[in-house]
């Protein structure tokens, strides 16, 4: 799609790419989601327990390989919390919920708080006023916070770092888009932005669950700290790494549409994201994350499909998306070239149709 070609008139309904999809793959097996639980699990353990070896037998070449990969599974816990949060791990609720709790308390992520602001986000993607995460900026905000930043050396080089590192978990404790309309949203404090009433036992569990991780690993780094430097800490920081790096390029591109609340449908803020061919290690990428990378339209056009469905739903709706189906060959330069043109959209022109990112 050319800068353009506003996506406003679409030739297909959602309903239209539903029917084009198989009705078994809008259902979670819970014995193939089960299997992807464990095996993750028993890849971080077997990982650790590379680690741990290699430490007491001073085989320190081989503890950044492990840690390395450690990271990578940690990234691949992520997306079966994710799963459960969608509610596509099973069809049960209390069992998602379970199988939620224990993967993302595992890597600091409170579970049900995550869940409802996702939500959240899938619901109005590519809308300019009520996004949760991943909104683009817009011009006005965009240079006041780059006046802020010119003035304050130290406070840009710790952007950079915390976009690169810490974009989450800070984003977890701290959330201040403008969106929110000057209160700051924090994933520790029930609030009514993302949660209803009836959900204060589930979101009080999940944060039980997030500080009861927090003291196991302060009770092991006592134990091992060099275990747990290479096991853990710098495993979390990669999969964080991953998870920004991913996520920002899926909601970010040139060639995507913002569009205000009067022009935005739920059709068009999901077709306003982007999948990757990882190429020579896109398979294995598929298997061990989960399809995360290669398959995020047709999760975004139905999250209640499992990641290992995406695939084939994505097949099934390819002929009839067309143009409008966004697919980048991944490079090393896709990442630098959609940061430095994606800084914002222009929206000093009122009542326009779409709006797209632009550069300085």
């Amino acid at each position: 799609m050319s800068e353009n070609t506003i996506n406003t008139n679409l030739p297909f309904t959602l309903k239209d790419l539903k029917n084009a999809i198989p009705k078994q793959y809008f259902h979670g097996n819970l014995g193939l989601s089960l299997f992807y639980f464990f095996f993750d699990f028993l890849l971080v353990g077997l990982l650790s327990f590379g680690i741990y070896f290699s430490i007491e037998n001073q085989y320190y070449y081989l503890i950044p390989l492990f840690s390395v990969l450690q990271g990578s599974m940690f990234w691949s816990i992520f997306v079966i919390g994710h799963d459960c949060g969608h509610a596509s791990f099973s069809g049960n609720s209390k069992i998602n919920y379970f199988f939620g709790l224990i993967s993302h308390s595992f890597i600091l992520v409170p579970y049900h708080s995550w869940k409802r602001s996702h939500q959240k986000h899938h619901l109005y993607h590519g809308n300019l006023e009520k996004d949760e995460s991943h909104v683009a900026l817009t011009k006005k905000y965009y240079r006041a916070l780059k006046f802020i930043l010119r003035q304050q050396l130290k406070r840009r080089i710790f952007i950079r770092l915390y976009k690169l590192c810490m974009f989450f978990p800070i984003y977890l404790f701290y959330n201040d888009h403008p969106n929110h309309k000057g209160k700051i949203v924090s994933h520790f404090e029930f609030n009514d932005i993302y949660f209803r009433e009836n959900e204060r036992l589930k979101f009080k569990i999940s944060i039980l669950g997030y500080f009861f991780m927090v003291g196991i690993i302060l009770i092991a780094t006592i134990l091992a700290p060099l275990f747990m430097i290479f096991a853990y800490f710098i495993p979390w920081v990669l999969y964080n790494m991953t998870l920004h790096f991913v996520t920002y390029l899926h909601h970010n591109h040139e060639k995507n549409p913002w569009y205000y609340n009067s022009n935005w449908t739920y059709l068009k803020g999901a077709l306003s994201t982007t999948d990757y061919d990882y190429g020579f290690f896109g398979g294995a990428l598929d298997f061990f994350h989960h399809n995360i990378e290669r398959y995020h339209v047709v999760h975004h056009l139905f999250p209640s499909i499992p990641h290992y469905y995406l695939k084939e739903a994505t097949q099934s709706i390819v002929p009839i998306l067309g143009d409008h189906y966004h697919l980048e060959k991944f490079s090393f330069n896709t990442y630098p070239r959609i940061y430095n043109n994606c800084r914002y959209v222009n929206d000093e022109k009122q009542n326009e149709v779409a709006y797209y990112f632009q550069a300085n």
